[in-house]
């Protein structure tokens, strides 16, 4: 299960700070992406725009991570759990991309969530860290403290509102 964890700590500067855990990497590192289109809309979308300090570790090492081009990454080859983290810029009040202030927060899975190439068919999970007294909103099935998803494209199809 490939593992994702989205925090509303840096509410006040409409920063979601998003975290990848992947436990089963490639002996050729991985590939991230994000999509440039949302469902139901038929425009190309430059989601990665909002997208800052993307970086990859392990328990040991930070790992080089090389963007490729405006919404591709490569990060390079471990043999260990590789945790990537990221912030996303979100002031956008639209329902195709992300908005964060002290009131609420919402995202669409496609302008907030990497593709890691080669795990998009695995089930994923959320941890979604949101402001104590916010309830949470999504089509995502809840179980044991996580949003569960069947597969990255599901993840991406259910929109979260807090």
């Amino acid at each position: 299960m490939l593992e994702y964890s989205i925090s509303t700590d840096k509410f006040h500067k409409h920063l979601f700070d998003v975290q990848i855990e992947i436990k089963t990497p490639s002996a050729t590192g991985h590939k991230l992406s994000l999509p440039t289109w949302i469902a139901g809309s038929y425009l190309i979308r430059d989601f990665a725009k909002h997208f800052t300090q993307i970086k990859a570790k392990t328990n040991k090492k930070s790992l080089k991570v090389s963007q490729l081009d405006k919404n591709h990454w490569q990060v390079e080859p471990s043999d260990e759990t590789i945790f990537i983290s990221y912030q996303v810029y979100a002031f956008a009040l639209s329902v195709r991309s992300a908005y964060l202030d002290n009131q609420r927060g919402f995202f669409n899975g496609s302008s907030v969530f990497l593709e890691v190439d080669g795990e998009q068919n695995k089930p994923c999970s959320i941890n979604i860290k949101s402001q104590p007294n916010w309830k949470i909103h999504t089509a995502l099935k809840f179980e044991k403290g996580l949003y569960i998803a069947d597969n990255y494209q599901h993840l991406i199809d259910c929109p979260v509102e807090m």
